[in-house]
């Protein structure tokens, strides 16, 4: 597992790579009409759905440290990396990374876009 959400995958060939990956994913041949592709396609979301469902809900987890969530959070919140820094007893430049490879994580490449998330993300983070 990489931490990553589970998405759904359909593989496209019959390459050897794809086939020491299949691990049970839908694989769709190279030459297909088109209305078998719809219907290789269908049943590809049919199995997904179907993995899905018995598992019950797909969760998100997120590999952060608790230092990284708590980073996140006072940044959502609208504090400075030298007021977190002065506060967590490091340098700015710390924050910066833990806020970086939190980022990463998630996703995200721009602060703006964190600044996008809503603040109840991170809500039961302990305090500082």
């Amino acid at each position: 597992r990489t931490g990553h959400p589970e998405v759904p995958c359909l593989l496209w060939g019959r390459t050897a790579l794809i086939r020491g990956a299949e691990g049970g994913a839908p694989v769709i041949p190279w030459r297909l009409p088109p209305f078998r592709l719809r219907g290789a396609i269908n049943h590809g979301v049919q199995v997904w759905r179907s993995r899905v469902k018995s598992r019950g809900t797909v969760r998100y987890r997120m590999r952060l440290s608790p230092r990284e969530m708590v980073i996140l959070r006072h940044t959502l919140e609208g504090a400075s990396l030298e007021q977190m820094a002065a506060v967590l007893g490091v340098k700015p430049k710390t924050v910066w990374t833990h806020r970086r490879h939190a980022m990463d994580v998630l996703g995200i490449r721009r602060l703006s876009d964190l600044m996008r998330l809503p603040q109840a993300v991170f809500r039961e983070i302990p305090a500082w």
